[in-house]
């Protein structure tokens, strides 16, 4: 075997060798990388959670708001029907709340909730609020504060009254946020 040869078996074993492992420059861009990939993870998480939270507390403001409308609001009659204070519609399909006037074909509060004849929403940022793409209700609810107290009546989307309701807003991993309602007009964030 000459030199020549022998040279070159040399080199392509230790290029070979050579290919086995990583640099230690592949490594550290490796993990770099991966940590970058982590921590954008970790802010969008962190932006879904903020809005959680921001509009479980809009959904509090917006009901105490309608709360606060019926009891020191300008109250506007129609002919035919009588003004019944404010109220908070839950709409679970839409993923919406909206604050709106109600109206009773009797005297208020009415006995039932068919008595109640029209809703008229309200329009406005701070009278509506859509919840984000990724959260949801749980179920649909009507709530009623009549004034001057004033009384709250609680009805479900099947028109039946109760003393309290406890809402639920649900984000897409399965995350809970509570408020509750009672007939006393006490409203809870659990």
């Amino acid at each position: 075997m000459n030199k020549f040869a022998v040279k070159k078996q040399f080199l392509v074993e230790g290029q070979i060798k050579k290919r086995k492992g990583f640099t230690i420059i592949e490594v550290i861009i490796t993990i770099g990388i991966i940590g970058i990939m982590i921590s954008s993870m970790g802010i969008v998480i962190d932006r879904q959670e903020l809005v959680f939270n921001l509009d479980h507390h809009k959904l509090r403001a917006l009901i105490s708001r309608a709360k606060s409308l019926t009891m020191f609001g300008v109250f506007q009659e129609k002919p035919g029907s009588r003004f019944c204070g404010y109220g908070v519609e839950i709409n679970a399909s839409e993923g919406r709340a909206v604050i709106f006037k109600s109206f009773s074909r009797v005297e208020c509060p009415p006995a039932s909730f068919g008595d109640f004849i029209r809703r008229e929403p309200l329009s406005g940022e701070l009278n509506e609020l859509r919840l984000d793409r990724f959260l949801s209700f749980e179920e649909s609810v009507y709530i009623f504060f009549i004034p001057p107290d004033p009384s709250v009546h609680i009805y479900d989307i099947r028109g039946i009254r109760t003393n309290s309701f406890t809402i639920r807003m649900i984000n897409e991993i399965g995350n809970v946020r509570k408020i509750n309602v009672n007939s006393a007009g006490l409203i809870d964030l659990l």
